[in-house]
């Protein structure tokens, strides 16, 4: 388990810093986000590939996971062993040593599996909110390209791949069309995808900053993929657009 946690970490950091010096800046949106969901992929599959002639002698990288190797098979290894003749093969200060080490990996795990209960419940509560009420709305309308879901007032619109959640009052009609269609285009583009991808990786590596980076990077690409397609598709009048965004 160690071994997996420290080979996806440094794959996401890795991927993370190749965004962004390379790709974070460009306009391509779209390829940026095949790149994101291909780095979540990515991080996941990796880590449960044997790539002995790679990583062998291959300096700081390679010495970590070893050692996250040894000290996984510490917790197998915890019980002292015996030579024929029945004496103890370790000595009492090398088995005290092992059981410290076993004993601080067990809590560092159960602190990881703790993590990972309190952040898969929270966006399985977040979820199931969003389905609940859309569910039990009595006021919603049923729109072309999706489910128009008033929320209460003040707010902020969302969407999640078929309903939208806004609450026309807050706007006025042209800021609202605006959103509306903001929103419409998230629906197409099925960009909830990715930011369910996005938990999933905050799930499994809440622990590490890069996870986090890497959520934000994938939250700003979709954004910014989808005002790029509102301005060139002349869907709103561009001056007019950026005023109602700030």
């Amino acid at each position: 388990m160690f071994a997996l946690l420290v080979k996806a970490s440094l794959i996401v950091a890795v991927l993370l810093a190749f965004y962004k010096l390379f790709l974070e800046r460009e306009s391509f949106f779209f390829a940026n986000r095949i790149f994101l969901i291909g780095a979540i992929v990515l991080t996941f599959l990796l880590p449960f590939i044997s790539l002995p002639d790679v990583i062998n002698d291959q300096g700081f990288v390679s010495t970590i996971i070893e050692r996250a190797d040894q000290d996984e098979s510490l917790q197998t290894s915890a019980q002292p062993t015996y030579s024929e003749s029945g004496k103890k093969a370790a000595s009492a200060s090398d088995e005290n040593s092992v059981q410290q080490k076993v004993e601080l990996l067990d809590w560092l795990l159960r602190l990881y599996y703790f993590g990972v209960a309190i952040f898969a419940l929270n966006l399985l509560m977040q979820v199931a909110n969003l389905l609940i009420k859309a569910k039990k709305s009595s006021d919603k309308i049923h729109d072309t390209d999706g489910v128009i879901i008033p929320r209460y007032p003040g707010q902020s619109p969302c969407s999640f791949f078929n309903y939208i959640f806004i609450n026309p009052a807050d706007y006025d009609y042209e800021t609202y069309e605006q959103i509306l269609e903001h929103e419409k285009i998230h629906l197409k583009k099925l960009h909830a995808l990715d930011l369910l991808l996005a938990e999933i990786v905050i799930i499994f590596l809440w622990f590490n900053p890069a996870a986090w980076i890497l959520k934000k990077e994938i939250e700003k690409n979709i954004e910014f993929q989808t005002d790029d397609l509102m301005i060139n598709k002349k869907m709103v009048e561009k001056q007019k657009y950026q005023m109602n965004l700030l």
